[in-house]
């Protein structure tokens, strides 16, 4: 990335950093501590079996700001002595993996038991009894928990889910359990102090960092907490989630979706002894006598007699009796009888790979929460799977808060121009949710912010708002909260820019409260929405990177400060324009460099690193459709878009129009008001990320055929009445004919191919979710 260039009057730009790839290799000064993950395994410590369970400890932990080791042993005596070589590290947090159940080579809690000086057999029990909600065998795990000198030590059960079961026990714990062993530090001297932007209008001043009290009247529970170091807000935001319902999606559509179940190999893989190359099955010695051909899709007679040989095609099912595979190009004919020489016994066989080389059947190939890839896709149909099940993404509403807003033209006359009403829409997709833009600003009165969240709770799993999350008089978020029977998850965290963002429970929904100047706003989101959008869709707390300081960062005092940085040529710059209320500095950035609270960092060090997200793909063709222009000169894909903004059958039909064109065909899908003998009273479609790539593809193949002319297609997605159109295409091709047939087709690629799910809401109160487009 080429550096940006600054005015030289631009304010002074923040200390440079670079950014280091051994994340895992953090100084005593992360956010979190120093831990160390001890995998008993006698397999992985023999280097036979791939462990997960440690490294998803290790992510996890650093997930929350911990400098983490991953050691492997044996069970057995290596477990004690690896415990014993932690202890005298000095570390903060010890986690052993494996060895827990009742085998016995479960000799874990036996290792660990004569190491602890204060047990807590809390702790314990309270992992187990999340696992035993989904696996009730997790009751079996002897695990144990303690406190060794000034080290917890927990034993977690050696599988992935146990793994995440303890993260989600220990996240809200350990920033207070280990704040409580740690011993109280020597005064150091105080560093240099960088000047830091002033607070803005939803962002109390440095001096005073407590929350003003709850409004008299507030609903039970609905108080204010006081702020939450930022590492606990995200745990708490992760934790608070439970995943959504699964989809059963077809497997060719479930690229970008999380797996809601893990994927398990229906047969072996590969399901029979496979020929890898062109060549002979043979049976016993030779020379051998051919007896068949066998070709790929094809089941082979057995060979049942030595010297005799089937003809195979690369990956053709080898004949039962095969004892080696002799490529084609190695064998010589003579006669009727063929020779060559196969490998010895023992040495590589690349000829031909056995049944269950890859998996075995009934074998976990990925845990769920798993991101299906195109590869995973594709292993997946290898074993067996037509659909998966897979979490579907968490629908959002974002309303914005604001009497002072203006939603087009420039700032003037004391308003100012919505700039998150735009922004965070992509922003929220590109955490993992499914979000239409929203209406305008919402008036500041109680009234309508409570009639506000009202509404869009009725249709969303979270309700993201701008502004007014302080508690001055015309911040009216946290009375509606009270109104609306609200509790809160997180009430303020310590964090620079960002302090007064909020997230609280309504029933089984969620409410995000985002300040209202726009660098706090996207702090708030990764903060809260980001982990909170994980744990709905099964995945785990996202990790931190990590950068290393060019020169000394300064901090926020007792809060954690999140320093704006940009990463060109293999580090991290500063960027200037960094005020809480200011866009500039957010649009030259790649991240933020996370400062611990209560000092900085020297040049050098390494800190944890909070990247911003990639802007999530286009929507093909979506800019131009906005603005009712068609994307090319009517030929190829002119359209191609899912949005939320009306369709028009006429522009659709108009974009496809050419001099060439002697006819056009147009189809508009349109919400009826009936379903299966039912009153429709309105529906709502939500789109996979991957839709409008998916939509794109089937367009392109629609006009790929030389009939065609020119092919334009969208799809709406959110909230439709009755009469509204859903669906709208058209193609124009020289004759009626192939453009019926074309617009025809292109209908049936989308509702059999395109990635969206339908909710339909019924007269007598019900609603349902269709799996169709």
């Amino acid at each position: 990335m080429t550096p940006h260039p600054s005015p030289p009057a631009d304010p002074a730009p923040a200390p440079t950093a670079a950014v280091s790839p051994a994340a895992a290799h953090l100084d005593e000064r992360v956010v979190g501590g120093r831990a160390r993950v001890v995998v008993a395994s006698d397999r992985a410590a023999a280097g036979r079996y791939a462990d997960r369970s440690g490294p998803l400890l290790a992510d996890g932990l650093r997930a929350l700001g911990y400098a983490v080791e991953v050691v492997v042993v044996p069970d057995g005596p290596p477990v004690a002595a690896a415990l014993r070589d932690a202890l005298a590290a000095g570390l903060d947090l010890v986690l052993t993996s494996g060895g827990t159940g009742v085998s016995r080579t479960d000799r874990t809690p036996e290792a660990t038991a004569p190491l602890l000086d204060r047990p807590l057999p809390g702790i314990a029990e309270a992992i187990r009894a999340r696992g035993a909600r989904s696996v009730p065998t997790a009751a079996l795990s002897r695990g144990l928990a303690g406190v060794a000198g000034s080290t917890l030590v927990v034993n977690v059960a050696g599988s992935p889910g146990a793994a995440r079961d303890a993260l989600a026990v220990l996240g809200p714990l350990l920033p207070h359990t280990l704040a409580q062993l740690r011993p109280a530090p020597a005064p150091a001297p105080a560093p240099a102090p960088v000047p830091a932007p002033a607070a803005a209008a939803d962002e109390p001043p440095d001096a005073d960092p407590s929350p003003a009290a709850e409004p008299a009247g507030a609903a039970a529970g609905c108080g204010g907490g006081g702020a939450l170091a930022w590492a606990e807000a995200r745990v708490a935001a992760h934790a608070a989630a439970r995943p959504l319902p699964p989809v059963d999606v077809p497997v060719g559509r479930a690229a970008g979706g999380a797996l809601a179940a893990p994927l398990a190999a229906r047969t072996a893989l590969p399901a029979y002894d496979t020929s890898s190359v062109d060549g002979y099955a043979v049976r016993g010695p030779g020379p051998w006598r051919p007896v068949g051909r066998v070709l790929a899709g094809q089941r082979p007679e057995p060979l049942v007699a030595d010297g005799t040989a089937a003809e195979v095609a690369t990956g053709a099912m080898l004949p039962a009796g095969s004892t080696a595979v002799i490529r084609v190009e190695e064998v010589t004919r003579r006669g009727d009888r063929i020779h060559g020489t196969p490998r010895p016994a023992g040495a590589p066989v690349p000829e031909w790979r056995p049944a269950g080389a890859e998996a075995a059947a009934g074998a976990e190939l990925l845990p769920a929460g798993t991101v299906v890839t195109p590869a995973v896709a594709g292993l997946a149909a290898a074993c067996g799977y037509d659909r998966l099940p897979l979490r579907r993404a968490p629908r959002l509403a974002l309303r914005v808060f604001g009497d002072e807003l203006r939603t087009a033209g420039p700032a003037g006359d004391g308003r100012l121009r919505d700039a998150l009403g735009p922004a965070l829409p992509a922003l929220l997709r590109a955490l993992g949710g499914a979000v239409a833009d929203p209406p305008p600003p919402i008036a500041d009165t109680l009234d309508a912010h409570v009639a506000a969240l009202r509404g869009a709770l009725a249709d969303a799993d979270v309700v993201c708002t701008t502004g007014g999350t302080m508690r001055g008089p015309a911040d009216h978020l946290h009375p509606a909260l009270a109104a609306l029977g609200a509790r809160y998850v997180v009430d303020t965290v310590a964090v620079r820019p960002g302090y007064p963002m909020l997230l609280a429970r309504v029933g089984d929904r969620f409410v995000v409260g985002l300040p209202g100047n726009p660098q706090s706003a996207v702090i708030a989101a990764l903060t809260l929405v980001g982990p909170l959008l994980a744990g709905l869709a099964g995945r785990p707390l996202p990790a931190l990177a990590a950068v290393r300081a060019g020169v000394a960062l300064g901090g926020r005092g007792a809060d954690t400060h999140l320093a704006l940085v940009r990463v060109a040529g293999g580090g991290a710059e500063p960027v200037p324009y960094v005020g809480s209320a200011m866009l500039r500095g957010l649009a030259l950035a790649d991240g933020y460099a996370v400062i611990a609270p209560g000092g900085g960092a020297a040049a050098g060090d390494e800190v944890p690193y909070l990247p911003l997200p990639p802007a999530p793909p286009p929507e093909y063709g979506a800019a131009d459709r906005a603005a009712g222009n068609a994307v090319a000169s009517g030929s190829g894909v002119v359209i191609a878009a899912v949005g939320a903004a009306p369709l028009d059958p006429a522009a659709h039909e108009a974009a496809v129009r050419h001099p060439a064109a002697g006819a056009v065909a147009g189809f508009a899908g349109v919400v009826r008001d009936h379903d299966g003998g039912r009153a429709v009273v309105g529906l709502e479609y939500e789109a996979h990320p991957d839709a409008a790539a998916v939509l794109a593809g089937i367009a392109a193949e629609v006009a790929a055929d030389p009939a065609v002319r020119a092919v334009a297609v969208s799809h709406r997605v959110g909230p439709l009445a009755v009469g509204e159109v859903a669906l709208c295409a058209a193609v124009s091709s020289a004759h009626r004919g192939p453009a019926f047939a074309a617009v025809a087709h292109l209908v049936e690629l989308v509702k059999e191919r395109l990635p969206v799910w339908k909710r339909q809401r019924f007269a007598d109160g019900t609603q349902e979710w269709v799996n169709c487009a």
